[in-house]
């Protein structure tokens, strides 16, 4: 199926968080991704994925039609944050989705 410009096809957009642990509630930050990036705005998948072995967080944003973006960001450099797991996720998420716009791909 695809999720391009011609397709005959609703395309749902996914939010999706896990692999967190007790650190942080999952369905909560999928909640929040829906809510700052909305899926009829921003036609992409944005996917958060903890549990990396060096600590890193995981954060995709892509679809069929070109954007393919994959960071790991780390809770570290969040230290003072009160979350820092959730803070390097959605700020990275903020980058990518500025940069995107500015290259006119969303």
């Amino acid at each position: 199926m695809a999720d391009g410009p011609h397709s005959i096809y609703p395309r749902t957009w996914s939010r999706s968080a896990s692999n967190f642990g007790s650190e942080i509630d999952a369905d909560s930050l999928a909640n929040e991704l829906q809510s700052r990036w909305p899926p009829s705005e921003y036609r992409v998948h944005i996917q958060v994925l903890g549990g990396a072995a060096d600590g890193g967080i995981s954060v995709r944003v892509w679809n069929s039609t070109g954007i393919k973006e994959s960071e790991v960001v780390y809770p570290s450099d969040h230290a003072a944050s009160e979350h820092p797991s959730l803070s390097a996720a959605l700020e990275e998420i903020e980058c990518i989705v500025k940069r995107l716009k500015l290259e006119g791909k969303l």
